[in-house]
């Protein structure tokens, strides 16, 4: 088990979670990407390993994806249009998470994926999830504001797997603050192949669509450890 761990986006709020995650995983290997006009915002002693690409063209509003979600709450979105101009940009991670995973050595086999603009709680162990996202499937992190545990007080709640309940954060849904997965669950094909026909849906609808649906619901969701910065 190799571990890498690859940081996407735009570092432009000054999260200090580059430094605190070389602290608490000091084995596992740092990769970095960004937009070619954005090069300026990420560290110069990063720059090593450091990869970019042109900020990525598609055709279609994610949310009108000709895609089936599962999650209960994605009508409630499309309906009401909620966070419609936010959710524009939702597969943009997934597109540029690609074209960074495609050029990290490929001996790494077990990948951690967040972005910049992330903060985590170091009082998590994560010895369990790395090896729970190597031998069975993929784990996600994020923490929610009206359920779970709160930010940083060193707690996490698995939500359930198999639940009857759409509109949990496990039913067709893959929380992406934090997303800890074996390389071999990422399909680079399926995301040119969803962006093309125009059916990647965003967000952690997307992520689930990408690295849990093809291989039968095999990912695990957790609230707490991690939380975007707004």
């Amino acid at each position: 088990m190799q571990l890498a761990i690859c940081f996407t986006g735009v570092n432009d709020k000054n999260s200090p979670v580059i430094e605190q995650l070389q602290r608490k995983l000091p084995e596992a290997n740092l990769y970095f990407h960004s937009f070619t006009n954005k090069t300026n915002l990420i560290p110069a002693n990063f720059h090593e390993r450091l990869y970019t690409m042109h900020y990525p063209k598609w055709h279609y509003h994610p949310m009108q994806a000709k895609a089936i979600a599962k999650h209960g709450k994605f009508a409630k979105y499309v309906d009401k249009k909620l966070m419609w101009d936010e959710l524009y940009f939702g597969i943009v991670p997934m597109i540029q998470y690609s074209d960074l995973l495609k050029k990290i050595p490929i001996r790494f086999d077990l990948i951690m994926r967040l972005d910049y603009n992330t903060q985590i709680d170091r009082q998590v162990d994560l010895n369990h999830w790395l090896r729970k996202a190597y031998e069975k499937g993929p784990v996600g992190f994020m923490t929610r504001e009206n359920r779970g545990p709160e930010f940083g007080s060193g707690k996490i709640v698995e939500v359930p797997a198999n639940s009857d309940n759409k509109e949990d954060d496990w039913f067709g849904f893959l929380p992406s603050s934090v997303i800890i997965h074996h390389r071999k669950h990422f399909d680079h094909a399926l995301v040119r192949k969803l962006v093309n026909n125009h059916a990647l849906l965003p967000a952690q609808w997307g992520w689930y669509q990408l690295l849990s649906e093809p291989y039968g619901d095999i990912h695990s969701s957790v609230h707490g450890f991690a939380q975007d910065i707004k």
